[in-house]
């Protein structure tokens, strides 16, 4: 046996060891490191200066009330580093504390606890602000502000609509669906009601979805930024990390503008060539690993490396299970093994109302339709892996040791360490 290579992945908290012959070994996949300079002077520096909007000073007057959506724990963005300043220069403008709602813009995800919270947004917020999550699926707590162009229905929650400003705290970095998350992203889905969400999220029967990632003006992309204009989000303050996850730039100002400024600085980062498409990808969910929901994502960063006929090895601890939404996991379950094609039209027939939450039966079904998929999974158990069409395995040996039986023993293999932010992009 010739030499071999030892490649470390994250796996939640902890880190698993892959081992590949050297000569089988096509590309190790990683996001730039970026030495950028201290974190509060990156985040001074995008508040006193706002792409495409005047200051927050013009923006909200003395004794206005403010709404802050910052996204939840799946997301790695550090919001405790950003709302001390980001309150302090409201302060300086006349807005008190107690004037703030942060509101916890999770979309259809599961709500926070009160340590999740504290983590987020820091003891300081937690005490002087009013902390409140989004609960999508209560009538009461949302507000109905009319339709898009497109006659998508606006219905967000209601502390936006009943506030004088609204600010959107969040992180950019490549999105299956959504080209690029970050920006117009955290009001939609992160802080509306089920019919929007579904509305917007319903615009990939129209469209192959993988020719989305990594484009900023993909359909889904601007019906978001439409549905964020008609509800009244004003500023945005959008981190953009590096490998380590230490912010390496940040960009703050109008929804849209500021948003393609950091698009376009995170491209370097998380776009990385690599030099053929592979027999065998392996990736590690990381950060996205909380449960499935999240790291099914995973799948379309992978499909992008690899060909047909090929095979996709997926690590994620998913210590949540398929999903913290009983929904969510209901339809990955029920649908994840039909035809992508197929799959909302069935849903539809079925009068299945979560349009949004079927993303994930498409990207499974999608990327089964290109290659065979193994989980590699603790949270994961064989019987869900196969209710979906996929196969589990309890080890990264024993998955690529079946991924070389069937490709053979020259295969070639390609790692993303960063899998479900990482674009791999194949020729020079």
């Amino acid at each position: 046996m010739g030499p071999t290579r030892q490649i470390s992945l994250r796996y939640g908290g902890s880190t698993r060891t892959l081992t590949i012959p050297e000569a089988n070994v096509l590309a190790v996949v990683e996001p730039r490191r970026v030495e950028a300079g201290p974190p509060a002077l990156l985040i001074a520096r995008a508040l006193d200066n706002p792409v495409g909007s005047p200051p927050l000073s013009a923006l909200v007057s003395r004794g206005g009330r403010v709404t802050i959506l910052v996204d939840d724990n799946t997301r790695p963005t550090p919001a405790h580093l950003i709302l001390p300043p980001l309150l302090e220069r409201l302060g300086s403008a006349g807005v008190e504390p107690g004037a703030v709602t942060i509101l916890m813009a999770g979309g259809t995800h599961r709500p926070m606890t009160e340590a999740e919270t504290l983590a987020k947004v820091g003891p300081e917020v937690l005490r002087s602000c009013r902390v409140v999550g989004h609960r999508w699926m209560e009538a009461s707590e949302l507000a109905q502000v009319g339709c898009t162009a497109s006659g998508v229905p606006v219905e967000v929650n209601r502390a936006i609509v009943e506030s004088d400003l609204c600010i959107g705290v969040g992180d950019i970095c490549p999105h299956p669906l959504a080209g690029w998350s970050g920006g117009a992203k955290i009001l939609q889905p992160g802080a509306c009601g089920a019919r929007t969400t579904a509305a917007t999220h319903g615009r990939l029967a129209d469209f192959p979805v993988l020719s989305f990632l990594g484009r900023e003006d993909c359909p889904v992309r601007l019906e978001i930024e439409h549905v964020a204009r008609r509800a009244g989000l004003r500023f945005i303050v959008n981190t953009v990390l590096d490998a380590d996850s230490r912010i390496a730039g940040v960009f703050a100002g109008d929804p849209v503008a500021a948003h393609r400024a950091g698009v376009a600085f995170a491209r370097d980062i998380w776009t990385q060539t690599v030099p053929d498409l592979a027999d065998i990808v392996v990736a590690s969910s990381y950060p996205a690993d909380i449960d499935f929901w999240q790291a099914q994502k995973t799948l379309h960063f992978m499909e992008c490396a690899v060909r047909r006929g090929g095979e996709l090895i997926l690590l994620t601890p998913c210590p949540e299970g398929m999903s913290g939404e009983p929904h969510h996991r209901q339809i990955l379950l029920k649908y994840s093994r039909s035809p992508a094609k197929r799959i909302l039209a069935e849903a539809r027939a079925a009068g299945e109302w979560d349009l949004a939450g079927l993303n994930a039966a498409v990207r499974v079904a999608t990327s089964r339709e290109v290659a065979d998929i193994t989980i590699v999974s603790d949270g994961l158990g064989a019987q869900d892996c196969e209710a979906m069409g996929v196969a589990w395995a309890g080890s990264l040996a024993g998955a690529l040791e079946g991924a070389f039986s069937r490709q053979g023993p020259a295969a070639k293999v390609l790692v993303l360490t960063h899998g479900p932010k990482v674009i791999p992009v194949c020729g020079a």
